[in-house]
C-alpha cells in the first residue's frame, strides 16, 4: 500500500494537506483492493491524471497565485473555479497529480477538501462594530437560534421572530 504514489503523496505532505481530503486521496485505491494486482499500475496511471477531487487552495502571496496558474496550464483536468477576493483561497477541481505539483511549490500553504462544515453552537466568536469590540454567542431560547450581544440583548432571530 505504501508503494502506491497517491498515498506516498499523502504521507510525504500530510501537514499542508487537511486530514479529509488524505482520507479521500488515499480512498481513491478501494476500488483496487477487487482486481488483480496485474491492473494496479493502468488503474494508478488512470487515478492520478484522471479523478478529480473539489479542492481550496490556499496560497501565500502573489508567486502561489503563479503556482495555481502554472498547474492549471499543465494538468488537463484541473480547473480553477473561483478566487476568493479578501482571502488568499482558490476552490479548483483537481487531480492528484495537479496536487503533488502544488505542494511542491513552497508558497502553496494548505489543499482542503471543499466540504461543508458544520460550526457547533457552544463557540463564541469576535468581530469588529464600529471600532467597538463584541462578543456575541449563539445561544437557544425558546426553541428558537438567536445571537445575542455580550450584555444578553439579541441583535436578530434566525428563526423569523424576536425573542427576548
Amino acid at each position: 500500500m505504501f508503494t502506491y504514489s497517491i498515498v506516498q503523496l499523502a504521507r510525504r505532505h500530510a501537514a499542508r494537506l487537511d486530514r479529509p481530503l488524505r482520507h479521500a486521496l488515499v480512498n481513491m485505491y478501494k476500488p483496487m483492493m477487487r482486481m488483480p494486482c496485474i491492473f494496479h499500475r493502468w488503474v494508478e496511471r488512470w487515478l492520478r491524471k484522471w479523478r478529480t477531487l473539489s479542492v481550496l487552495i490556499e496560497v501565500e502571496n502573489a508567486e502561489g497565485m503563479e503556482a495555481v496558474a502554472k498547474a492549471e496550464r499543465d494538468h488537463f483536468r484541473m480547473k480553477v473555479r473561483h478566487h476568493f477576493r479578501h482571502v488568499p483561497f482558490y476552490s479548483a477541481r483537481v487531480t492528484p497529480a495537479a496536487i503533488e505539483q502544488l505542494l511542491e511549490h513552497p508558497k502553496v500553504k494548505k489543499v482542503y477538501l471543499n466540504r461543508q462544515v458544520k460550526a457547533l453552537l457552544n463557540l463564541t466568536f469576535r468581530t469588529l462594530t464600529r471600532s467597538k469590540q463584541r462578543i456575541f454567542y449563539l445561544v437557544f431560547q425558546n426553541n428558537f437560534l438567536t445571537n445575542t450581544t455580550s450584555d444578553g440583548n439579541p441583535f436578530f432571530t434566525i428563526a423569523g421572530r424576536s425573542v427576548s
